[in-house]
């Protein structure tokens, strides 16, 4: 509501001067701050670790650099050669494929891929094994109930969270709650619930201990330390079996009529009938695309590209009848 409010006053010129409505001040030192803020946050050296670091051309660059450094790390950068256009372009947590490229090439230890504005974070281990935020999330929830510092035991996923991740941490003691997409659904339910620890699979992840907001350059730095400290490799944190996730996105002309249509919906509630609770069903309109996002998890690759694509064509059916 608030987000609706103020688009609305700008699409409608209601502006005032930033004096008139509250009191600003300029501190050019914030960059520096925040720099001293997560090299001293962690005790720990890089000296003897290779890590490729992709900056997808964005903000994250020369801050993620400038910490790497510090902490003894031979660093391969990536993506750092902005010119206004190429953000993101072939590069980053939204291309990681460039990311797994450079690891293997230069026999790295790990690498982390950011996107343009930092929030967002991928790691890839020395295998090219890529690490989502569902990974990166139970490898923070089992270092901090090990330290004792999970409140409650309990860490913030999304819908789209990977099954097999969520019977992992339970399997260490650990409840997973769910929330919709979105960081700020995230965030908002680790508030009301007191929690630290949130995130969504595409690498938005909220370390409330550390910052109210999620930050790719912090997660990096937390998840190197805990290598460091821990005395393991990447590839050493995935002890268990991920579901399969099929995602298909079909684009249509009206998200809500079809996302409501009564055959649609009757197929869905077959589909999850059959998987029982061996797999799950989601299908939702996106929010900045005309399609309709369709995920089907099972722990079968084939079963769940085929229910995907099944239910990806009856959406197609149901648009073309208009």
């Amino acid at each position: 509501k608030l987000e609706e409010s103020l688009e609305n006053k700008l699409l409608n010129s209601i502006v005032e001067n930033a004096n008139q409505v509250g009191l600003f001040e300029n501190k050019t030192q914030l960059l520096d701050d925040y720099i001293e803020y997560l090299i001293n946050l962690f005790d720990f050296n890089l000296k003897n670790k290779r890590i490729v670091l992709d900056c997808a051309n964005g903000a994250g660059g020369f801050v993620a650099q400038k910490i790497f450094n510090s902490k003894g790390a031979k660093i391969i950068s990536t993506g750092m050669a902005p010119d206004g256009y190429n953000i993101n372009k072939d590069c980053g947590a939204l291309n990681v494929s460039n990311l797994i490229f450079h690891v293997k090439k230069f026999k790295a230890d790990f690498g982390f891929a950011f996107d343009g504005d930092a929030d967002r974070i991928v790691a890839v281990d020395e295998n090219g094994k890529v690490f989502n935020g569902d990974l990166i999330l139970y490898i923070f929830a089992k270092y901090f109930k090990s330290i004792g510092q999970l409140s409650g035991n309990t860490v913030v996923g999304t819908k789209h969270t990977n099954f097999g991740v969520e019977k992992a941490l339970n399997n260490d003691g650990i409840k997973l709650i769910r929330t919709e997409i979105g960081d700020k659904f995230v965030s908002l339910k680790l508030n009301e619930q007191n929690l630290i620890l949130g995130s969504e699979q595409s690498g938005h992840i909220i370390i409330k201990k550390y910052m109210p907001t999620g930050d790719g350059i912090l997660s990096a730095l937390l998840l190197s330390y805990i290598l460091v400290i821990e005395n393991k490799k990447l590839s050493n944190y995935l002890d268990f079996k991920l579901y399969s996730q099929a995602n298909v996105n079909v684009e249509v002309k009206n998200r809500q009529k079809i996302i409501c249509n009564k055959k649609l919906l009757n197929q869905i509630c077959e589909i999850e009938n059959s998987l029982s609770a061996h797999g799950r069903v989601m299908v939702r309109p996106s929010g900045t695309e005309p399609c309709i996002r369709v995920m089907v998890e099972t722990e079968n690759e084939s079963v769940s590209q085929k229910y995907a694509n099944e239910i990806a064509f009856a959406i197609k059916q149901i648009d073309s009848e208009g």
